[in-house]
C-alpha cells in the first residue's frame, strides 16, 4: 500500500469512529461499575498472529463491511496497513458471547526513519503549537488510532448468534477502550500521544476526562478535523475520581498481558 493510500485510510477512520461513538447513549453510573466490567469483559494484548488477525477481522467488519470503505490493501477479511507492523494492538473480549467487542492500536516509531500516520498527510506547517512530533525523541511519541466497536454491541444484528448483546453499553465499551489506550501508552513509555480528531469528538473525550490539546489548524477532509496532543502521565493524574477505579482495573489487566516490544 502506498503512503498516500494509508493516509486516506486514517482520515476516513477518524470520521467513522466519531460517527459510531456519537450515536452511543450517554454513560450511566452502572456503566462505570468495576465489578460489572470485570465479569463481562476481558482485555487482550495481541501478541500472536492469531490475536492480531482477530483485530484485523473486526476492523474489516466495521470499516469495510459496515461502512463500505476500501481500506488496508486487498487482503480478504482483514483490514490492516503498514503502520500495524509498528503497533501494539489491544482487544476487548465479551466473555459471555465470546465476541471481540472492540479493538484499538497504539502506533510506535521504532526508528528515526518511521513516521506516525498523521505525519504522512498533515502539513506540519499548519501546526499552531510547539508540540510537534519533531520536538520529542521518536521513542517517546505514539499515535492512537483504529478504534472499532463491534456492531453487535451498537445495534440489532441480523446474525442470530450475535443477538442480545445490545444491552451492553456502547458508551462503556468505547470508554474502556480509551482508558485501555491511556494505560497501554503508560506501559509502553511513550508519553507524548497524538491523534487526528474532529473537534466535536475531542469534546466527547474531554467530557469523559481525557483532555486532548488541539495543536494545529483544522483541515477539511471528511469533515473538519485537527491534530491533537495529550501527555499521558498528566492525563492519568487528572482522570476524574469516577473513572479511577475502572482505569486501575484496566491497567492491572493490561500489566499482566504486557510484553514490551522488542
Amino acid at each position: 500500500m502506498s503512503e498516500h493510500a494509508g493516509s486516506n485510510d486514517n482520515r476516513v477512520l477518524n470520521q467513522s469512529l466519531a460517527t459510531l461513538i456519537e450515536k452511543a447513549p450517554p454513560l450511566k453510573p452502572d456503566h462505570l461499575d468495576v465489578d460489572v466490567f470485570a465479569r463481562r469483559f476481558e482485555l487482550v494484548i495481541a501478541h500472536t498472529d492469531a490475536a492480531r488477525e482477530r483485530a484485523f477481522a473486526l476492523r474489516h467488519r466495521v470499516f469495510r463491511e459496515e461502512l463500505k470503505y476500501q481500506l488496508g490493501g486487498d487482503r480478504a477479511f482483514f483490514e490492516h496497513d503498514e503502520y500495524d507492523y509498528n503497533s501494539v494492538l489491544c482487544l476487548l473480549k465479551h466473555r459471555e458471547s465470546g465476541l471481540d467487542a472492540g479493538c484499538l492500536r497504539v502506533v510506535l516509531v521504532p526508528d528515526a526513519f518511521k513516521k506516525l500516520p498523521f505525519e504522512g498527510y498533515y502539513d506540519l506547517a499548519l501546526l499552531t503549537s510547539p508540540l510537534s512530533p519533531r520536538v520529542f525523541e521518536r521513542s517517546e511519541i505514539c499515535e492512537v488510532s483504529r478504534l472499532a466497536v463491534h456492531p453487535a454491541f451498537r445495534k440489532k444484528s441480523a446474525d442470530p448468534g450475535e443477538r442480545g448483546w445490545r444491552h451492553e453499553s456502547p458508551a462503556m465499551i468505547s470508554l474502556s477502550l480509551f482508558l485501555a489506550a491511556t494505560a497501554l501508552v503508560g506501559l509502553l513509555g511513550t508519553p507524548n500521544v497524538f491523534a487526528m480528531l474532529e473537534p466535536k469528538f475531542n469534546r466527547m473525550l474531554g467530557a469523559a476526562g481525557l483532555r486532548f490539546e488541539q495543536i494545529g489548524e483544522i483541515i477539511e477532509y471528511c469533515g473538519k478535523r485537527a491534530p491533537y496532543y495529550i501527555h499521558q502521565p498528566t492525563a492519568e493524574c487528572l482522570l476524574p475520581d469516577a473513572l479511577r477505579p475502572l482505569f486501575e482495573l484496566i491497567r492491572a489487566r493490561l500489566t499482566v498481558e504486557f510484553d514490551p516490544p522488542r
